[in-house]
């Protein structure tokens, strides 16, 4: 995890002392450089990851034709060196490798590359600038353009970004269909992100994109051939491998859910019971919280320790305005500050962890992916006893299934996933030949996945950390996608091919149970700071722009139980946001 902002500029010897941006060094505490010259200006704040002294950035090229700074990790550095036979450059870490592929390759070699990655290339001899992202947008990049400039930053602050910038249109979407603006727009006018897969040039005052990735068109691949769980496997398993690559300490983020429990079980496999990894939970102020029961329980049956952080309630406040700081945007409820507590707990000590992000999108995880399956499967004879041991553990029936999946559908899959609430997305996705497959498109690449991704990137960011995501290397999720349903649903349950393996280690029980949502007490949490809530929905009253029925709502909903206590962190949340960007001018 590292961080850097700067400016390109299409006309020569432009005064760079106006370029004075909101430093990053949360992002990369353990180094500091910069450089400049008639063309360009960037700062590089560095976390110490791999390559040790050589990985320092900025970075120049050893033909001294390319500038790179590069915030991330490419997992594959040493099979790509040798590739390229430079075993040489293993010792020196990824982003020499990196640099060298490009030196070597040209830009379009970014390809070959398999991991997280936000880059920033100067072509020193063309005066040429690019600005490069990972597939899946795992990596932060923004960007702003005014005359001939493109100021560009992994977080939204280092940018020329002030309170009037607020995009009303998009905060009001965001409050009724509770989806974040559609890439490259962000809650500012005219601050962009860079798109996932895709090359992007800057040539008069415009980025000229080219699209490196398509997940869509890469499964055409897998179309007409048999991808098995073995083969699947095989490919996990080197996903978890080449993410455990690091000079420094990791952990594991273990919720006791399915996702962190199969990477556990994967990672024991790969090195035994004496595993390099810590395991870490938050632990909320609800003692019943069944996930937690079942983490304790699982790492008393394999004998493994399981360190418990507290997220006291009375913190909130506290906690909501640190995160906010770092998060620049509106972000996810309660969950996200335990991952801040989490990330802030281990710091010093773990600055790596890995988590089990986008296996539910990729094995069919929510119930909103299973009622489009069940969809499917209607009219496939073939798969008959699937639909019905999904009938019977979901309880539904099949007029059930038409009727909620034909809402999500005229809705364009707006709402919770649980499908406790369907709301009207302006986001309408193009339906695929499978409604499942639609679905899964539309939460990788619209609204589940790249929100998740923003979220966690910046909470461990903020903290000095760096997280990985087994789930999310390309090749598994090609291939998770492109497994039959009869290897992603059993007995009733999804994600048949993490219960597989769970299953080798432990008894059913333990794991096997129906996915529950609200597993963290938000309503609790916010009631327990009642009047300091309550405070900020009477203030928000004052801003037109957000409607007076959703404030009312959200007081009544304070005094009810209810499972989805979204819509009243939604406006808490927004306030703090408001006068986050109103003081981001002190730091500038």
């Amino acid at each position: 995890m590292c961080g850097f902002t700067g400016c390109f500029f299409l006309k020569k010897n432009y005064n760079t002392d106006k370029f004075n941006p909101i430093h990053l060094t949360h992002r990369g505490p353990d180094d500091f450089q910069t450089f400049k010259n008639d063309f360009i200006k960037v700062n590089f704040y560095r976390l110490k990851i791999l390559g040790g002294k050589y990985g320092r950035q900025p970075m120049i090229s050893e033909n001294k034709r390319w500038m790179l700074v590069f915030n991330g990790e490419i997992y594959n550095y040493i099979e790509l060196a040798n590739e390229m036979s430079r075993s040489d450059l293993i010792k020196k870490g990824d982003s020499r490798v990196l640099i060298e592929l490009i030196a070597s390759k040209g830009v379009n070699a970014i390809k070959k590359a398999n991991g997280m990655f936000s880059i920033g290339l100067f072509d020193l001899k063309k005066k040429k600038f690019f600005l490069i992202r990972d597939r899946f947008g795992t990596k932060p990049l923004y960007y702003f353009i005014k005359k001939n400039i493109i100021y560009f930053a992994s977080e939204i602050k280092s940018l020329p970004v002030y309170y009037d910038q607020i995009n009303k249109k998009n905060i009001t979407n965001f409050l009724t269909s509770e989806l974040y603006p559609k890439r490259p727009q962000t809650f500012f006018h005219k601050i962009h992100e860079i798109n996932p897969g895709t090359i992007n040039e800057f040539k008069k005052d415009k980025l000229k994109t080219t699209k490196y990735y398509s997940l869509k068109n890469n499964l055409k691949k897998y179309k007409n051939k048999n991808v098995s769980l073995d083969k699947f496997e095989k490919v996990l398993e080197n996903s978890i491998k080449i993410r455990l690559r690091s000079d420094v300490p990791i952990s594991l983020h273990f919720s006791g859910g399915m996702d962190s429990t199969a990477l556990l079980c994967k990672i024991i496999e790969i090195y035994g019971k004496k595993i390099p990894i810590k395991l870490f939970i938050v632990k909320y102020q609800n003692k019943t919280n069944p996930d937690l029961l079942r983490a304790r329980k699982i790492c008393k049956y394999l004998g493994l320790k399981l360190n418990e952080i507290d997220f006291k309630n009375k913190d909130l406040k506290k906690i909501s305005k640190e995160t906010q700081f770092y998060m620049d945007e509106p972000f996810g409820g309660v969950p996200l500050l335990g991952m801040s507590l989490l990330n802030k707990v281990q710091k010093k000590k773990f600055p790596v962890s890995i988590e089990g992000q986008g296996s539910d999108e990729i094995f069919g995880g929510y119930f909103t992916h299973q009622i489009m399956a069940m969809r499917d499967m209607i009219k496939n004879s073939s798969d008959k006893k699937i639909f019905s041991e999904l009938k019977k553990k979901l309880k539904i029936s099949k007029n059930e299934v038409m009727s909620l999946s034909n809402k999500l559908i005229k809705n364009n899959f707006g709402g919770s996933t649980d499908g406790s609430k369907i709301v009207f997305s302006n986001q309408k996705p193009k339906l695929d030949k499978s409604f499942l497959r639609t679905i899964e498109y539309f939460n990788l690449e619209r609204n589940k996945l790249p929100r998740a991704l923003r979220f966690h990137d910046r909470v461990s960011a903020g903290y000095s950390r760096e997280l990985r995501f087994p789930y999310l290397d390309h090749n598994v999720v090609e291939m998770a996608l492109s497994l039959k349903n009869s290897d992603k649903f059993k007995s009733g349950f999804s994600k048949y091919p993490l219960q597989k393996i769970i299953g080798r280690h432990l008894p059913p029980k333990l794991f096997l149970s129906k996915k529950r949502a609200n597993l963290v007490p938000q309503l609790s949490i916010i009631n327990s700071n009642k009047k300091w809530c309550l405070d900020i929905l009477k203030k928000l009253e004052k801003f037109e722009f957000i409607p007076s029925h959703f404030i009312s709502i959200a007081i009544k909903s304070m005094n009810k139980k209810s499972t989805n206590s979204f819509h009243i962190w939604q406006l808490i949340n927004l306030y703090i946001f408001f006068e986050h960007v109103k003081n981001l001018k002190k730091y500038k």
